[in-house]
């Protein structure tokens, strides 16, 4: 039957608190009493715990057992910080007395542990953890962070990068420091360094920033500073792409991040939505931004005439176009460049009006067919460099081609 594991610890309490009153009548064998009767309690309770979980009763009785226990050690942890903080303010305590005090608080507190490692998806830990977790918690992060920074400055990872890191760490830490803080909290914070610090340990090749950034991602850590640290890197890298070239990068981003728009994993802010759903926001923004301003240039650039006169369907003058740019005879100039100009200043014999987007439909649809008559134009115009200019070529030619 599931019932108050913990009931007697309120008997602890008691003694304890008698003892405290009464510190003249402190003895070794009563503070060991003390002590073994909480150790007792908490290993009954574990090996309860344990029993509940293969039990016949329900999820939902399991979940509210679980849950009545971790929030009544959150409970007893208070208390027994509560007797620290009178003892600092006017109250002087024997050095056997505080002793006692802080070895039942390490039992509590590593049966806190016990409970959220063992029971997890039992627990709702958005429950706010108890000073002294919160304390143990602060300890272990000034160390694991500092050690973090210092692997990532030895990985050689950006500078951006590195400063976002250590300016969020120091936030953080002013945030745990000044407020409460919730087990959930914690724990995902725990498993994000922890994470961090693996991936750097293990990296062969792996460029850091990359490397970094990918697991911030995964992990949904979702804090509003990566998410402006990251998007200004992308739009950084864009920034040197034309308008065409750009809306094709950001769209193959979009798809990348559309997976991770519902991400299951737990975010560090619940209540903000997804790493992956606010990366997703600010692409479509942008492709939208960049479509619009595309939009505009190419009807600035079709009003543009006269135009000449091609007898060269649209087909051929596209994969023409291809052609040149892929030999590198436009270093300075992209694809979308020359479509442009192409719009601009030509017109073909099917189309009066070429427009940007038939232009570019046609460059990357080409038939073989297409192709094929392409190449014939092609070896047409040698031809005719062979007749002006190398006219005994073009006798033999014209012989082979008689025989």
């Amino acid at each position: 039957m599931l019932g108050d594991e913990l009931i007697d610890v309120s008997q602890v309490f008691e003694k304890l608190k008698k003892l405290s009153e009464n510190q003249t009548a402190y003895s070794t064998l009563k503070a060991d009493r003390i002590e073994n009767q909480l150790n007792e309690i908490c290993a009954r309770a574990k090996r309860q715990w344990t029993l509940a979980l293969f039990s016949a009763y329900d999820d939902y009785s399991i979940k509210r057992y679980y849950q009545f226990h971790l929030s009544a050690l959150s409970l007893h942890l208070e208390t027994l910080s509560e007797f620290q903080m009178i003892q600092s303010a006017s109250v002087h305590y024997t050095r056997e007395v505080i002793t006692l005090h802080s070895s039942l608080q390490r039992e509590l507190n590593n049966t806190v542990h016990y409970l959220i490692k063992h029971f997890p998806a039992y627990l709702d830990t958005r429950l706010t953890a108890p000073t002294f977790f919160q304390n143990e918690f602060l300890e272990q992060w000034h160390l694991e962070t500092k050690k973090l920074v210092a692997m990532v400055r030895k990985a050689k990872a950006g500078f951006r990068l590195t400063d976002f890191l250590v300016t969020c760490f120091e936030r953080f830490t002013i945030a745990f420091t000044s407020s409460k803080v919730t087990f959930e909290t914690m724990l995902y914070i725990k498993n994000l360094v922890g994470s961090l610090t693996t991936a750097i340990q293990n990296r062969i090749e792996t460029e850091p920033d990359s490397l970094i950034e990918t697991i911030l991602i995964n992990l949904n850590f979702n804090d509003l500073d990566f998410f402006s640290y990251y998007v200004e890197n992308l739009a950084e890298e864009l920034r040197i792409t034309k308008d065409a070239e750009r809306i094709a990068a950001l769209k193959r981003t979009l798809v990348k991040f559309k997976s991770l728009s519902h991400n299951p994993q737990p975010a560090f802010y619940p209540a903000f939505p997804s790493i992956g759903k606010m990366i997703c926001g600010w692409l479509k923004e942008e492709i939208h931004q960049h479509e619009q301003s595309l939009v505009a240039s190419i009807a600035k650039v079709e009003t543009r005439g006269p135009k000449l006169m091609l007898t060269l369907p649209a087909s051929y003058l596209a994969l023409l176009l291809k052609i040149i740019h892929h030999a590198g005879w436009t270093r300075n100039s992209t694809l979308t460049d020359l479509f442009k100009l192409t719009v601009a200043n030509l017109e073909s014999k099917r189309m009066k009006n070429i427009s940007l987007r038939s232009l570019s439909k046609e460059c990357y649809s080409v038939s073989q067919q297409t192709a094929a008559r392409v190449k014939e134009l092609l070896q047409q115009l040698i031809g005719i460099i062979d007749r002006q200019y190398f006219p005994a070529i073009a006798v033999i030619n014209a012989a082979l081609f008689l025989l």
